[in-house]
Order: structure tokens, then sequence, then C-alpha cells
């Protein structure tokens, strides 16, 4: 039996093809989840500055809320004062007599 006779640099090339494909598919994949990772830190930064705003929002709203309710800023003091309940609206009080 005889054998063909197969070039050396032909079934050199036929491994390279073989193992650039996988490599080729895998640094796709890796790019796609480097962009998706930029995507995804990009948008934890956007809601984190989101949330301190938010905070800062809240913290202004409940600084003019006490101010109203415990402070003398508005123009009728009566308004101005919180409605503190006392010991006998309280139910369930200890220190009831």
């Amino acid at each position: 039996m005889k054998f063909p006779r197969i070039d050396a640099s032909i079934v050199c090339f036929a491994l390279v093809v073989v193992a650039a494909i996988p490599i080729a598919t895998l640094r796709s994949r890796t790019y796609s989840l480097g962009y998706e990772l930029g995507n995804l830190k990009q948008e934890e930064r956007s809601l984190r500055q989101h949330n301190v705003e938010l905070k800062s929002a809240l913290a202004r709203t409940q600084r003019n809320i006490r101010d109203r309710f415990l402070g003398n800023h508005g123009t009728d003091k009566e308004a101005a004062v919180l409605d503190l309940p006392t010991q006998e609206r309280i139910i369930n009080s200890e220190l009831k007599r």
C-alpha cells in the first residue's frame, strides 16, 4: 500500500486553523464580557451618584420639616409648633397615673 504524501506545510496550516477557531471564539467572548462589564460599571457609578443625590434630598427634606415644626422659622408660630402627645393621650403608657 502506498500512502499519499502530504506536505508538512499543509498539515501545519490545518493545525493552526483548527486551533485558531476556538481561540478566536474565546477572544470575542472576552471582548464582549469586557464591554458588558464596562457598561455595568458605568451604570453602577450613575446609580451611586443618583443614590447620593436622593439621600441629600431626603436629608434636606427632613431638615426642612424639622425646622418647620421645631423651629421658629415660620411666620405663624402656632402652626410651626409640633403637636406632641400628652401623657393622657398615650394609650399604653407605663408612666400613666
